[in-house]
């Protein structure tokens, strides 16, 4: 995946939740065309996740990359991080993506990780500080406990 992608098109531009009200309002009998306009979603979109034939039925999902550690796993990713932070230790870049394939593994998660290496790659962490700016992760300083 490259690292700075620019979206080129508006499809799929709706919410998974504006998808799920606009299926509710069908199912109440709302008509189809009309319920499309005012929810912005194609109407021969919202009748193929009516009749089920979409691949993923009642889910937006574009592209066939998907994260390596969904986000629950990552929120605890990111606890784990902060507590490590808080107890003083400071982590480095290589830090965090040897604890993240580390992670991967006692979770048993299918990773796309370098087992070689036995970290996770530079395109990972970027993404995962982009997605959580919470974590500030840089060169470690030296503490005085006193």
């Amino acid at each position: 995946m490259p690292r700075t992608y620019k979206r080129k098109t508006d499809r799929a531009s709706y919410t998974q939740g504006d998808l799920q009200r606009a299926l509710a309002a069908i199912a109440e009998g709302a008509a189809l065309k009309s319920t499309a306009k005012a929810y912005g979603i194609s109407p021969r979109t919202l009748r193929r996740h009516r009749d089920g034939k979409a691949a993923k039925p009642r889910s937006v999902v574009l592209g066939r990359f998907r994260p390596d550690i969904n986000k629950k796993y990552e929120a605890d990713l990111v606890v784990k991080i902060q507590d490590m932070e808080k107890a003083l230790f400071g982590l480095t870049t290589k830090d965090v993506r040897r604890l993240a394939y580390d992670f991967a593994n006692q979770m048993g998660i299918k990773h796309r990780f370098n087992t070689n290496n036995k970290m996770a790659g530079y395109d990972w962490l970027s993404g995962f500080v982009s997605r959580h700016p919470e974590l500030a992760i840089h060169k470690p300083e030296a503490m005085n406990i006193a």
